[in-house]
């Protein structure tokens, strides 16, 4: 299983065996999106808030764990979207703008077995500038074969997060923005702040001008110097930035990042559960 960046550039060129995944808004993607692009987004693919959750919560995009990947339905939605585990998969979006929804979709699709994904490294509007094909109309494809093999080194489950704790042997990565890492934002969380001992690493920070990322040499300039014995777990709010640092960690590094989809709205829903407040500890 591999994650790499592919410019905008390598995308015009042909190939005939590529998927490309837009994770934009349905609006974008309807007004122009490349030739026999599928629209995919993350909410679609997690499961339902708890009974006991504000109904705010339950909303899409609200909550974001991951739903049941062996419940039968769910691979068959990959298969009827025309998605092939062997094939090279791009997944792009509208940059730092789009929150990293491309991130979590790569993220997901890594993690159900998918052999080779690749994120853009620009946007949309840079596909444009370049005088790639766009086209409107939508055009289904064939049905294909989804051979799910989860790969459980890009998840970590809440149970997992707990023993990794408890043990001391976790580094926990807050991708979200400092202001959240503080709690000092989104009364709609059931409880604001972070987890204890994390360090902030966030998403807009891998971002170049918010359209391209940054380089290797300064993402690794800003890792912090601590904790590199302890396994690093990415969270964020519900994942999904969590996932884009994760990749690109990935790729700069070879060092695979388990994200923790549940993310702080699975966590602070639970009271007995720790967090912490300010800008540091």
């Amino acid at each position: 299983m591999s994650v790499s960046l592919i410019s905008v550039a390598e995308l015009k060129e042909p190939n005939s065996s590529r998927i490309v995944i837009d994770t934009r808004l349905k609006k974008q993607y309807d007004a122009g999106h490349i030739p026999g692009a599928i629209w995919l987004r993350w909410e679609e693919w997690c499961e339902t808030a708890p009974d006991h959750a504000e109904d705010v919560l339950k909303q899409p995009g609200y909550w974001g764990r991951l739903a049941d990947p062996l419940a039968p339905a769910f691979v068959d939605r990959l298969c009827r979207l025309g998605l092939n585990t062997e094939c090279e998969i791009v997944v792009h979006s509208a940059g730092m703008r789009s929150k990293g929804s491309d991130g979590r979709v790569a993220w997901m699709l890594l993690y159900l077995g998918a052999k080779n994904v690749r994120l853009l490294n620009g946007t949309w509007q840079d596909c444009v500038e370049s005088g790639a094909e766009v086209e409107t109309k939508v055009v289904p494809r064939e049905p294909a074969e989804f051979e799910l093999n989860l790969q459980p080194a890009r998840r970590a489950m809440l149970s997992d997060l707990k023993e990794l704790i408890a043990k001391d042997q976790v580094i926990l990565i807050d991708t979200r923005s400092a202001p959240e890492f503080a709690g000092d934002c989104y009364d709609y969380q059931p409880r604001k702040g972070r987890f204890p001992g994390a360090i902030l690493l966030p998403f807009r920070a891998m971002f170049s001008a918010g359209r391209h990322y940054i380089t290797r040499d300064e993402y690794l300039a800003m890792l912090p110097v601590t904790g590199i014995d302890k396994m690093p777990v990415s969270y964020c709010e519900v994942g999904v930035r969590a996932a884009t640092v994760a990749l690109l960690h990935e790729i700069y590094t070879q060092q695979t990042v388990p994200v923790y989809d549940g993310s702080l709205m699975e966590w602070s829903l639970d009271l007995a559960l720790p967090l912490s407040y300010g800008a540091s500890d």
